[in-house]
């Protein structure tokens, strides 16, 4: 009997580990993911990167191609696994039909996708026939691509920064309209914004909450950072009233606020501080320039203190901050030179990493872990515009990767990668 009891108690000790063994699984596989930003300074060129490589729409104007910069080899490919194809047609996973102005590339999980402002589809007739804006997915070697949203005509996904967790993808839809002003001067408004989630598994699309005046700046794990505009007045009555020049007047003046906003909870934090200037956010707090001084706002306490004086008599433009450095354009009628303040210790530091004649600030198109891909030089000449000023025409780009480390150290240790064409424009 005693012998029996024990065996009782092992089968039950056992099938409790077993249980709590089961519920620690369910417990892990129902955590969610903290929210990945793909912030629209980046998303601008057409491209987004992976910890291997930079895809990227390589334009032309009656067709487009992706393309790939590979980190380990240095070189550009073609996003195509057959070594003779000429890349010239749907066959080639590399080929888009028309320019690449049409749409944007990111990276998520196994997948590579693409937001088409616009796509064409072939009608009962051989015709090329517009289809309006939508998300076309497919592996990270262009296999198997295939239509995963399309929206309904008369929506577009806003040229801004979004977020991804949990295989949903978070973005902005609006609908706007065309107003005359007056004679040959149309003005386009924004008459609804949503933020919207598309389920990357399934298409599924669902309205999260109303976007209008607002813009995703940062995340901080669960929680999403926006910015908010406010007004003195609501313009939407002088676009009742077609008081044009008042609505402009109202828009132009219009406060910045912010406000944080829990996925979870979907509890809302506003906090509003109604300054002239838009921020950058880092770290739960908001960096600008204004007056000429660099200014940081704790989003916690939401005091606004003074970082540093900067020279005066010019323009700053906040470009990036980077392992806690902020780094500071400063220009007056052209580009004079670069800054970096350590958010540590903050101090000016001339930062010298810009082009050739005429000077320019290196330009970064993506940020990886501990590098950065730039274009960090080019060559060129100034030629006449129809409208009779010059204008620099760039005929050669150099990009290549760069440490973080080195490029915050002034030192020019850039990793050329060989492209396939002297720009990237085709």
């Amino acid at each position: 009997m005693k012998k029996l009891c024990l065996i009782l108690l092992s089968l039950f000790l056992v099938g409790c580990q077993s249980s709590n063994q089961q519920s620690s699984k369910d417990e892990r596989q129902h955590e969610k993911e903290n929210l990945t930003l793909k912030e629209w300074k980046y998303l601008f060129w057409k491209g987004d990167t992976s910890k291997d490589g930079y895809y990227f729409i390589k334009s032309g104007d009656e067709e487009s191609h992706i393309s790939y910069y590979d980190y380990a080899s240095k070189k550009e490919l073609y996003l195509c696994n057959k070594p003779e194809c000429q890349h010239k047609d749907e066959t080639c996973t590399a080929y888009l039909y028309g320019p690449a102005m049409m749409g944007e590339l990111f990276t998520y999980g196994d997948h590579l996708y693409r937001i088409e402002t616009i796509s064409f589809s072939m009608n009962a007739l051989g015709e090329r026939e517009a289809k309006g804006p939508g998300i076309i997915q497919m592996d990270l070697d262009g296999q198997n691509r295939k239509e995963l949203y399309r929206l309904e005509n008369g929506y577009q996904f806003e040229h801004s920064s979004f977020v991804l967790a949990d295989n949903k993808l978070y973005i902005p839809i609006t609908k706007t309209q065309d107003i005359e002003v007056k004679s040959n001067e149309v003005m386009q408004v924004t008459t609804q914004s949503h933020l919207c989630s598309i389920d990357l598994t399934n298409g599924e699309m669902k309205e999260v909450f109303d976007m209008m005046d607002k813009a995703i700046i940062g995340v901080d794990k669960r929680q999403l950072i926006m910015r908010t505009m406010s007004y003195s007045e609501n313009p939407q009555k002088y676009l009742d009233e077609k008081n044009y020049q008042k609505y402009d007047q109202l828009m132009m003046n219009a406060k910045v606020n912010y406000e944080i906003y829990d996925m979870d909870t979907k509890e809302c934090k506003k906090i509003e501080v109604k300054q002239d200037e838009e921020g950058t956010y880092y770290q739960h707090k908001i960096y600008y320039t204004q007056k000429s001084a660099l200014y940081v706002l704790d989003l916690d306490t939401q005091k606004v203190e003074k970082m540093i004086d900067l020279p005066k008599q010019s323009t700053f433009y906040l470009s990036a901050i980077i392992d806690d450095y902020v780094i500071i354009d400063q220009w007056k009628d052209n580009y004079i030179g670069s800054f970096k303040i350590s958010l540590k210790k903050p101090q000016l530091e001339t930062l010298e990493q810009y082009t050739r004649a005429p000077k320019e600030p290196v330009q970064i198109i993506a940020q990886t872990q501990d590098q950065l891909l730039v274009i960090y030089d080019r060559e060129g000449k100034e030629e006449k515009t129809w409208a009779g000023t010059m204008q620099y025409e760039t005929s050669k780009e150099y990009i290549g990767l760069i440490s973080i480390k080195d490029f915050l150290n002034n030192q020019k240790n850039y990793q050329t990668i060989e492209t396939l064409t002297k720009t990237r424009q085709s």
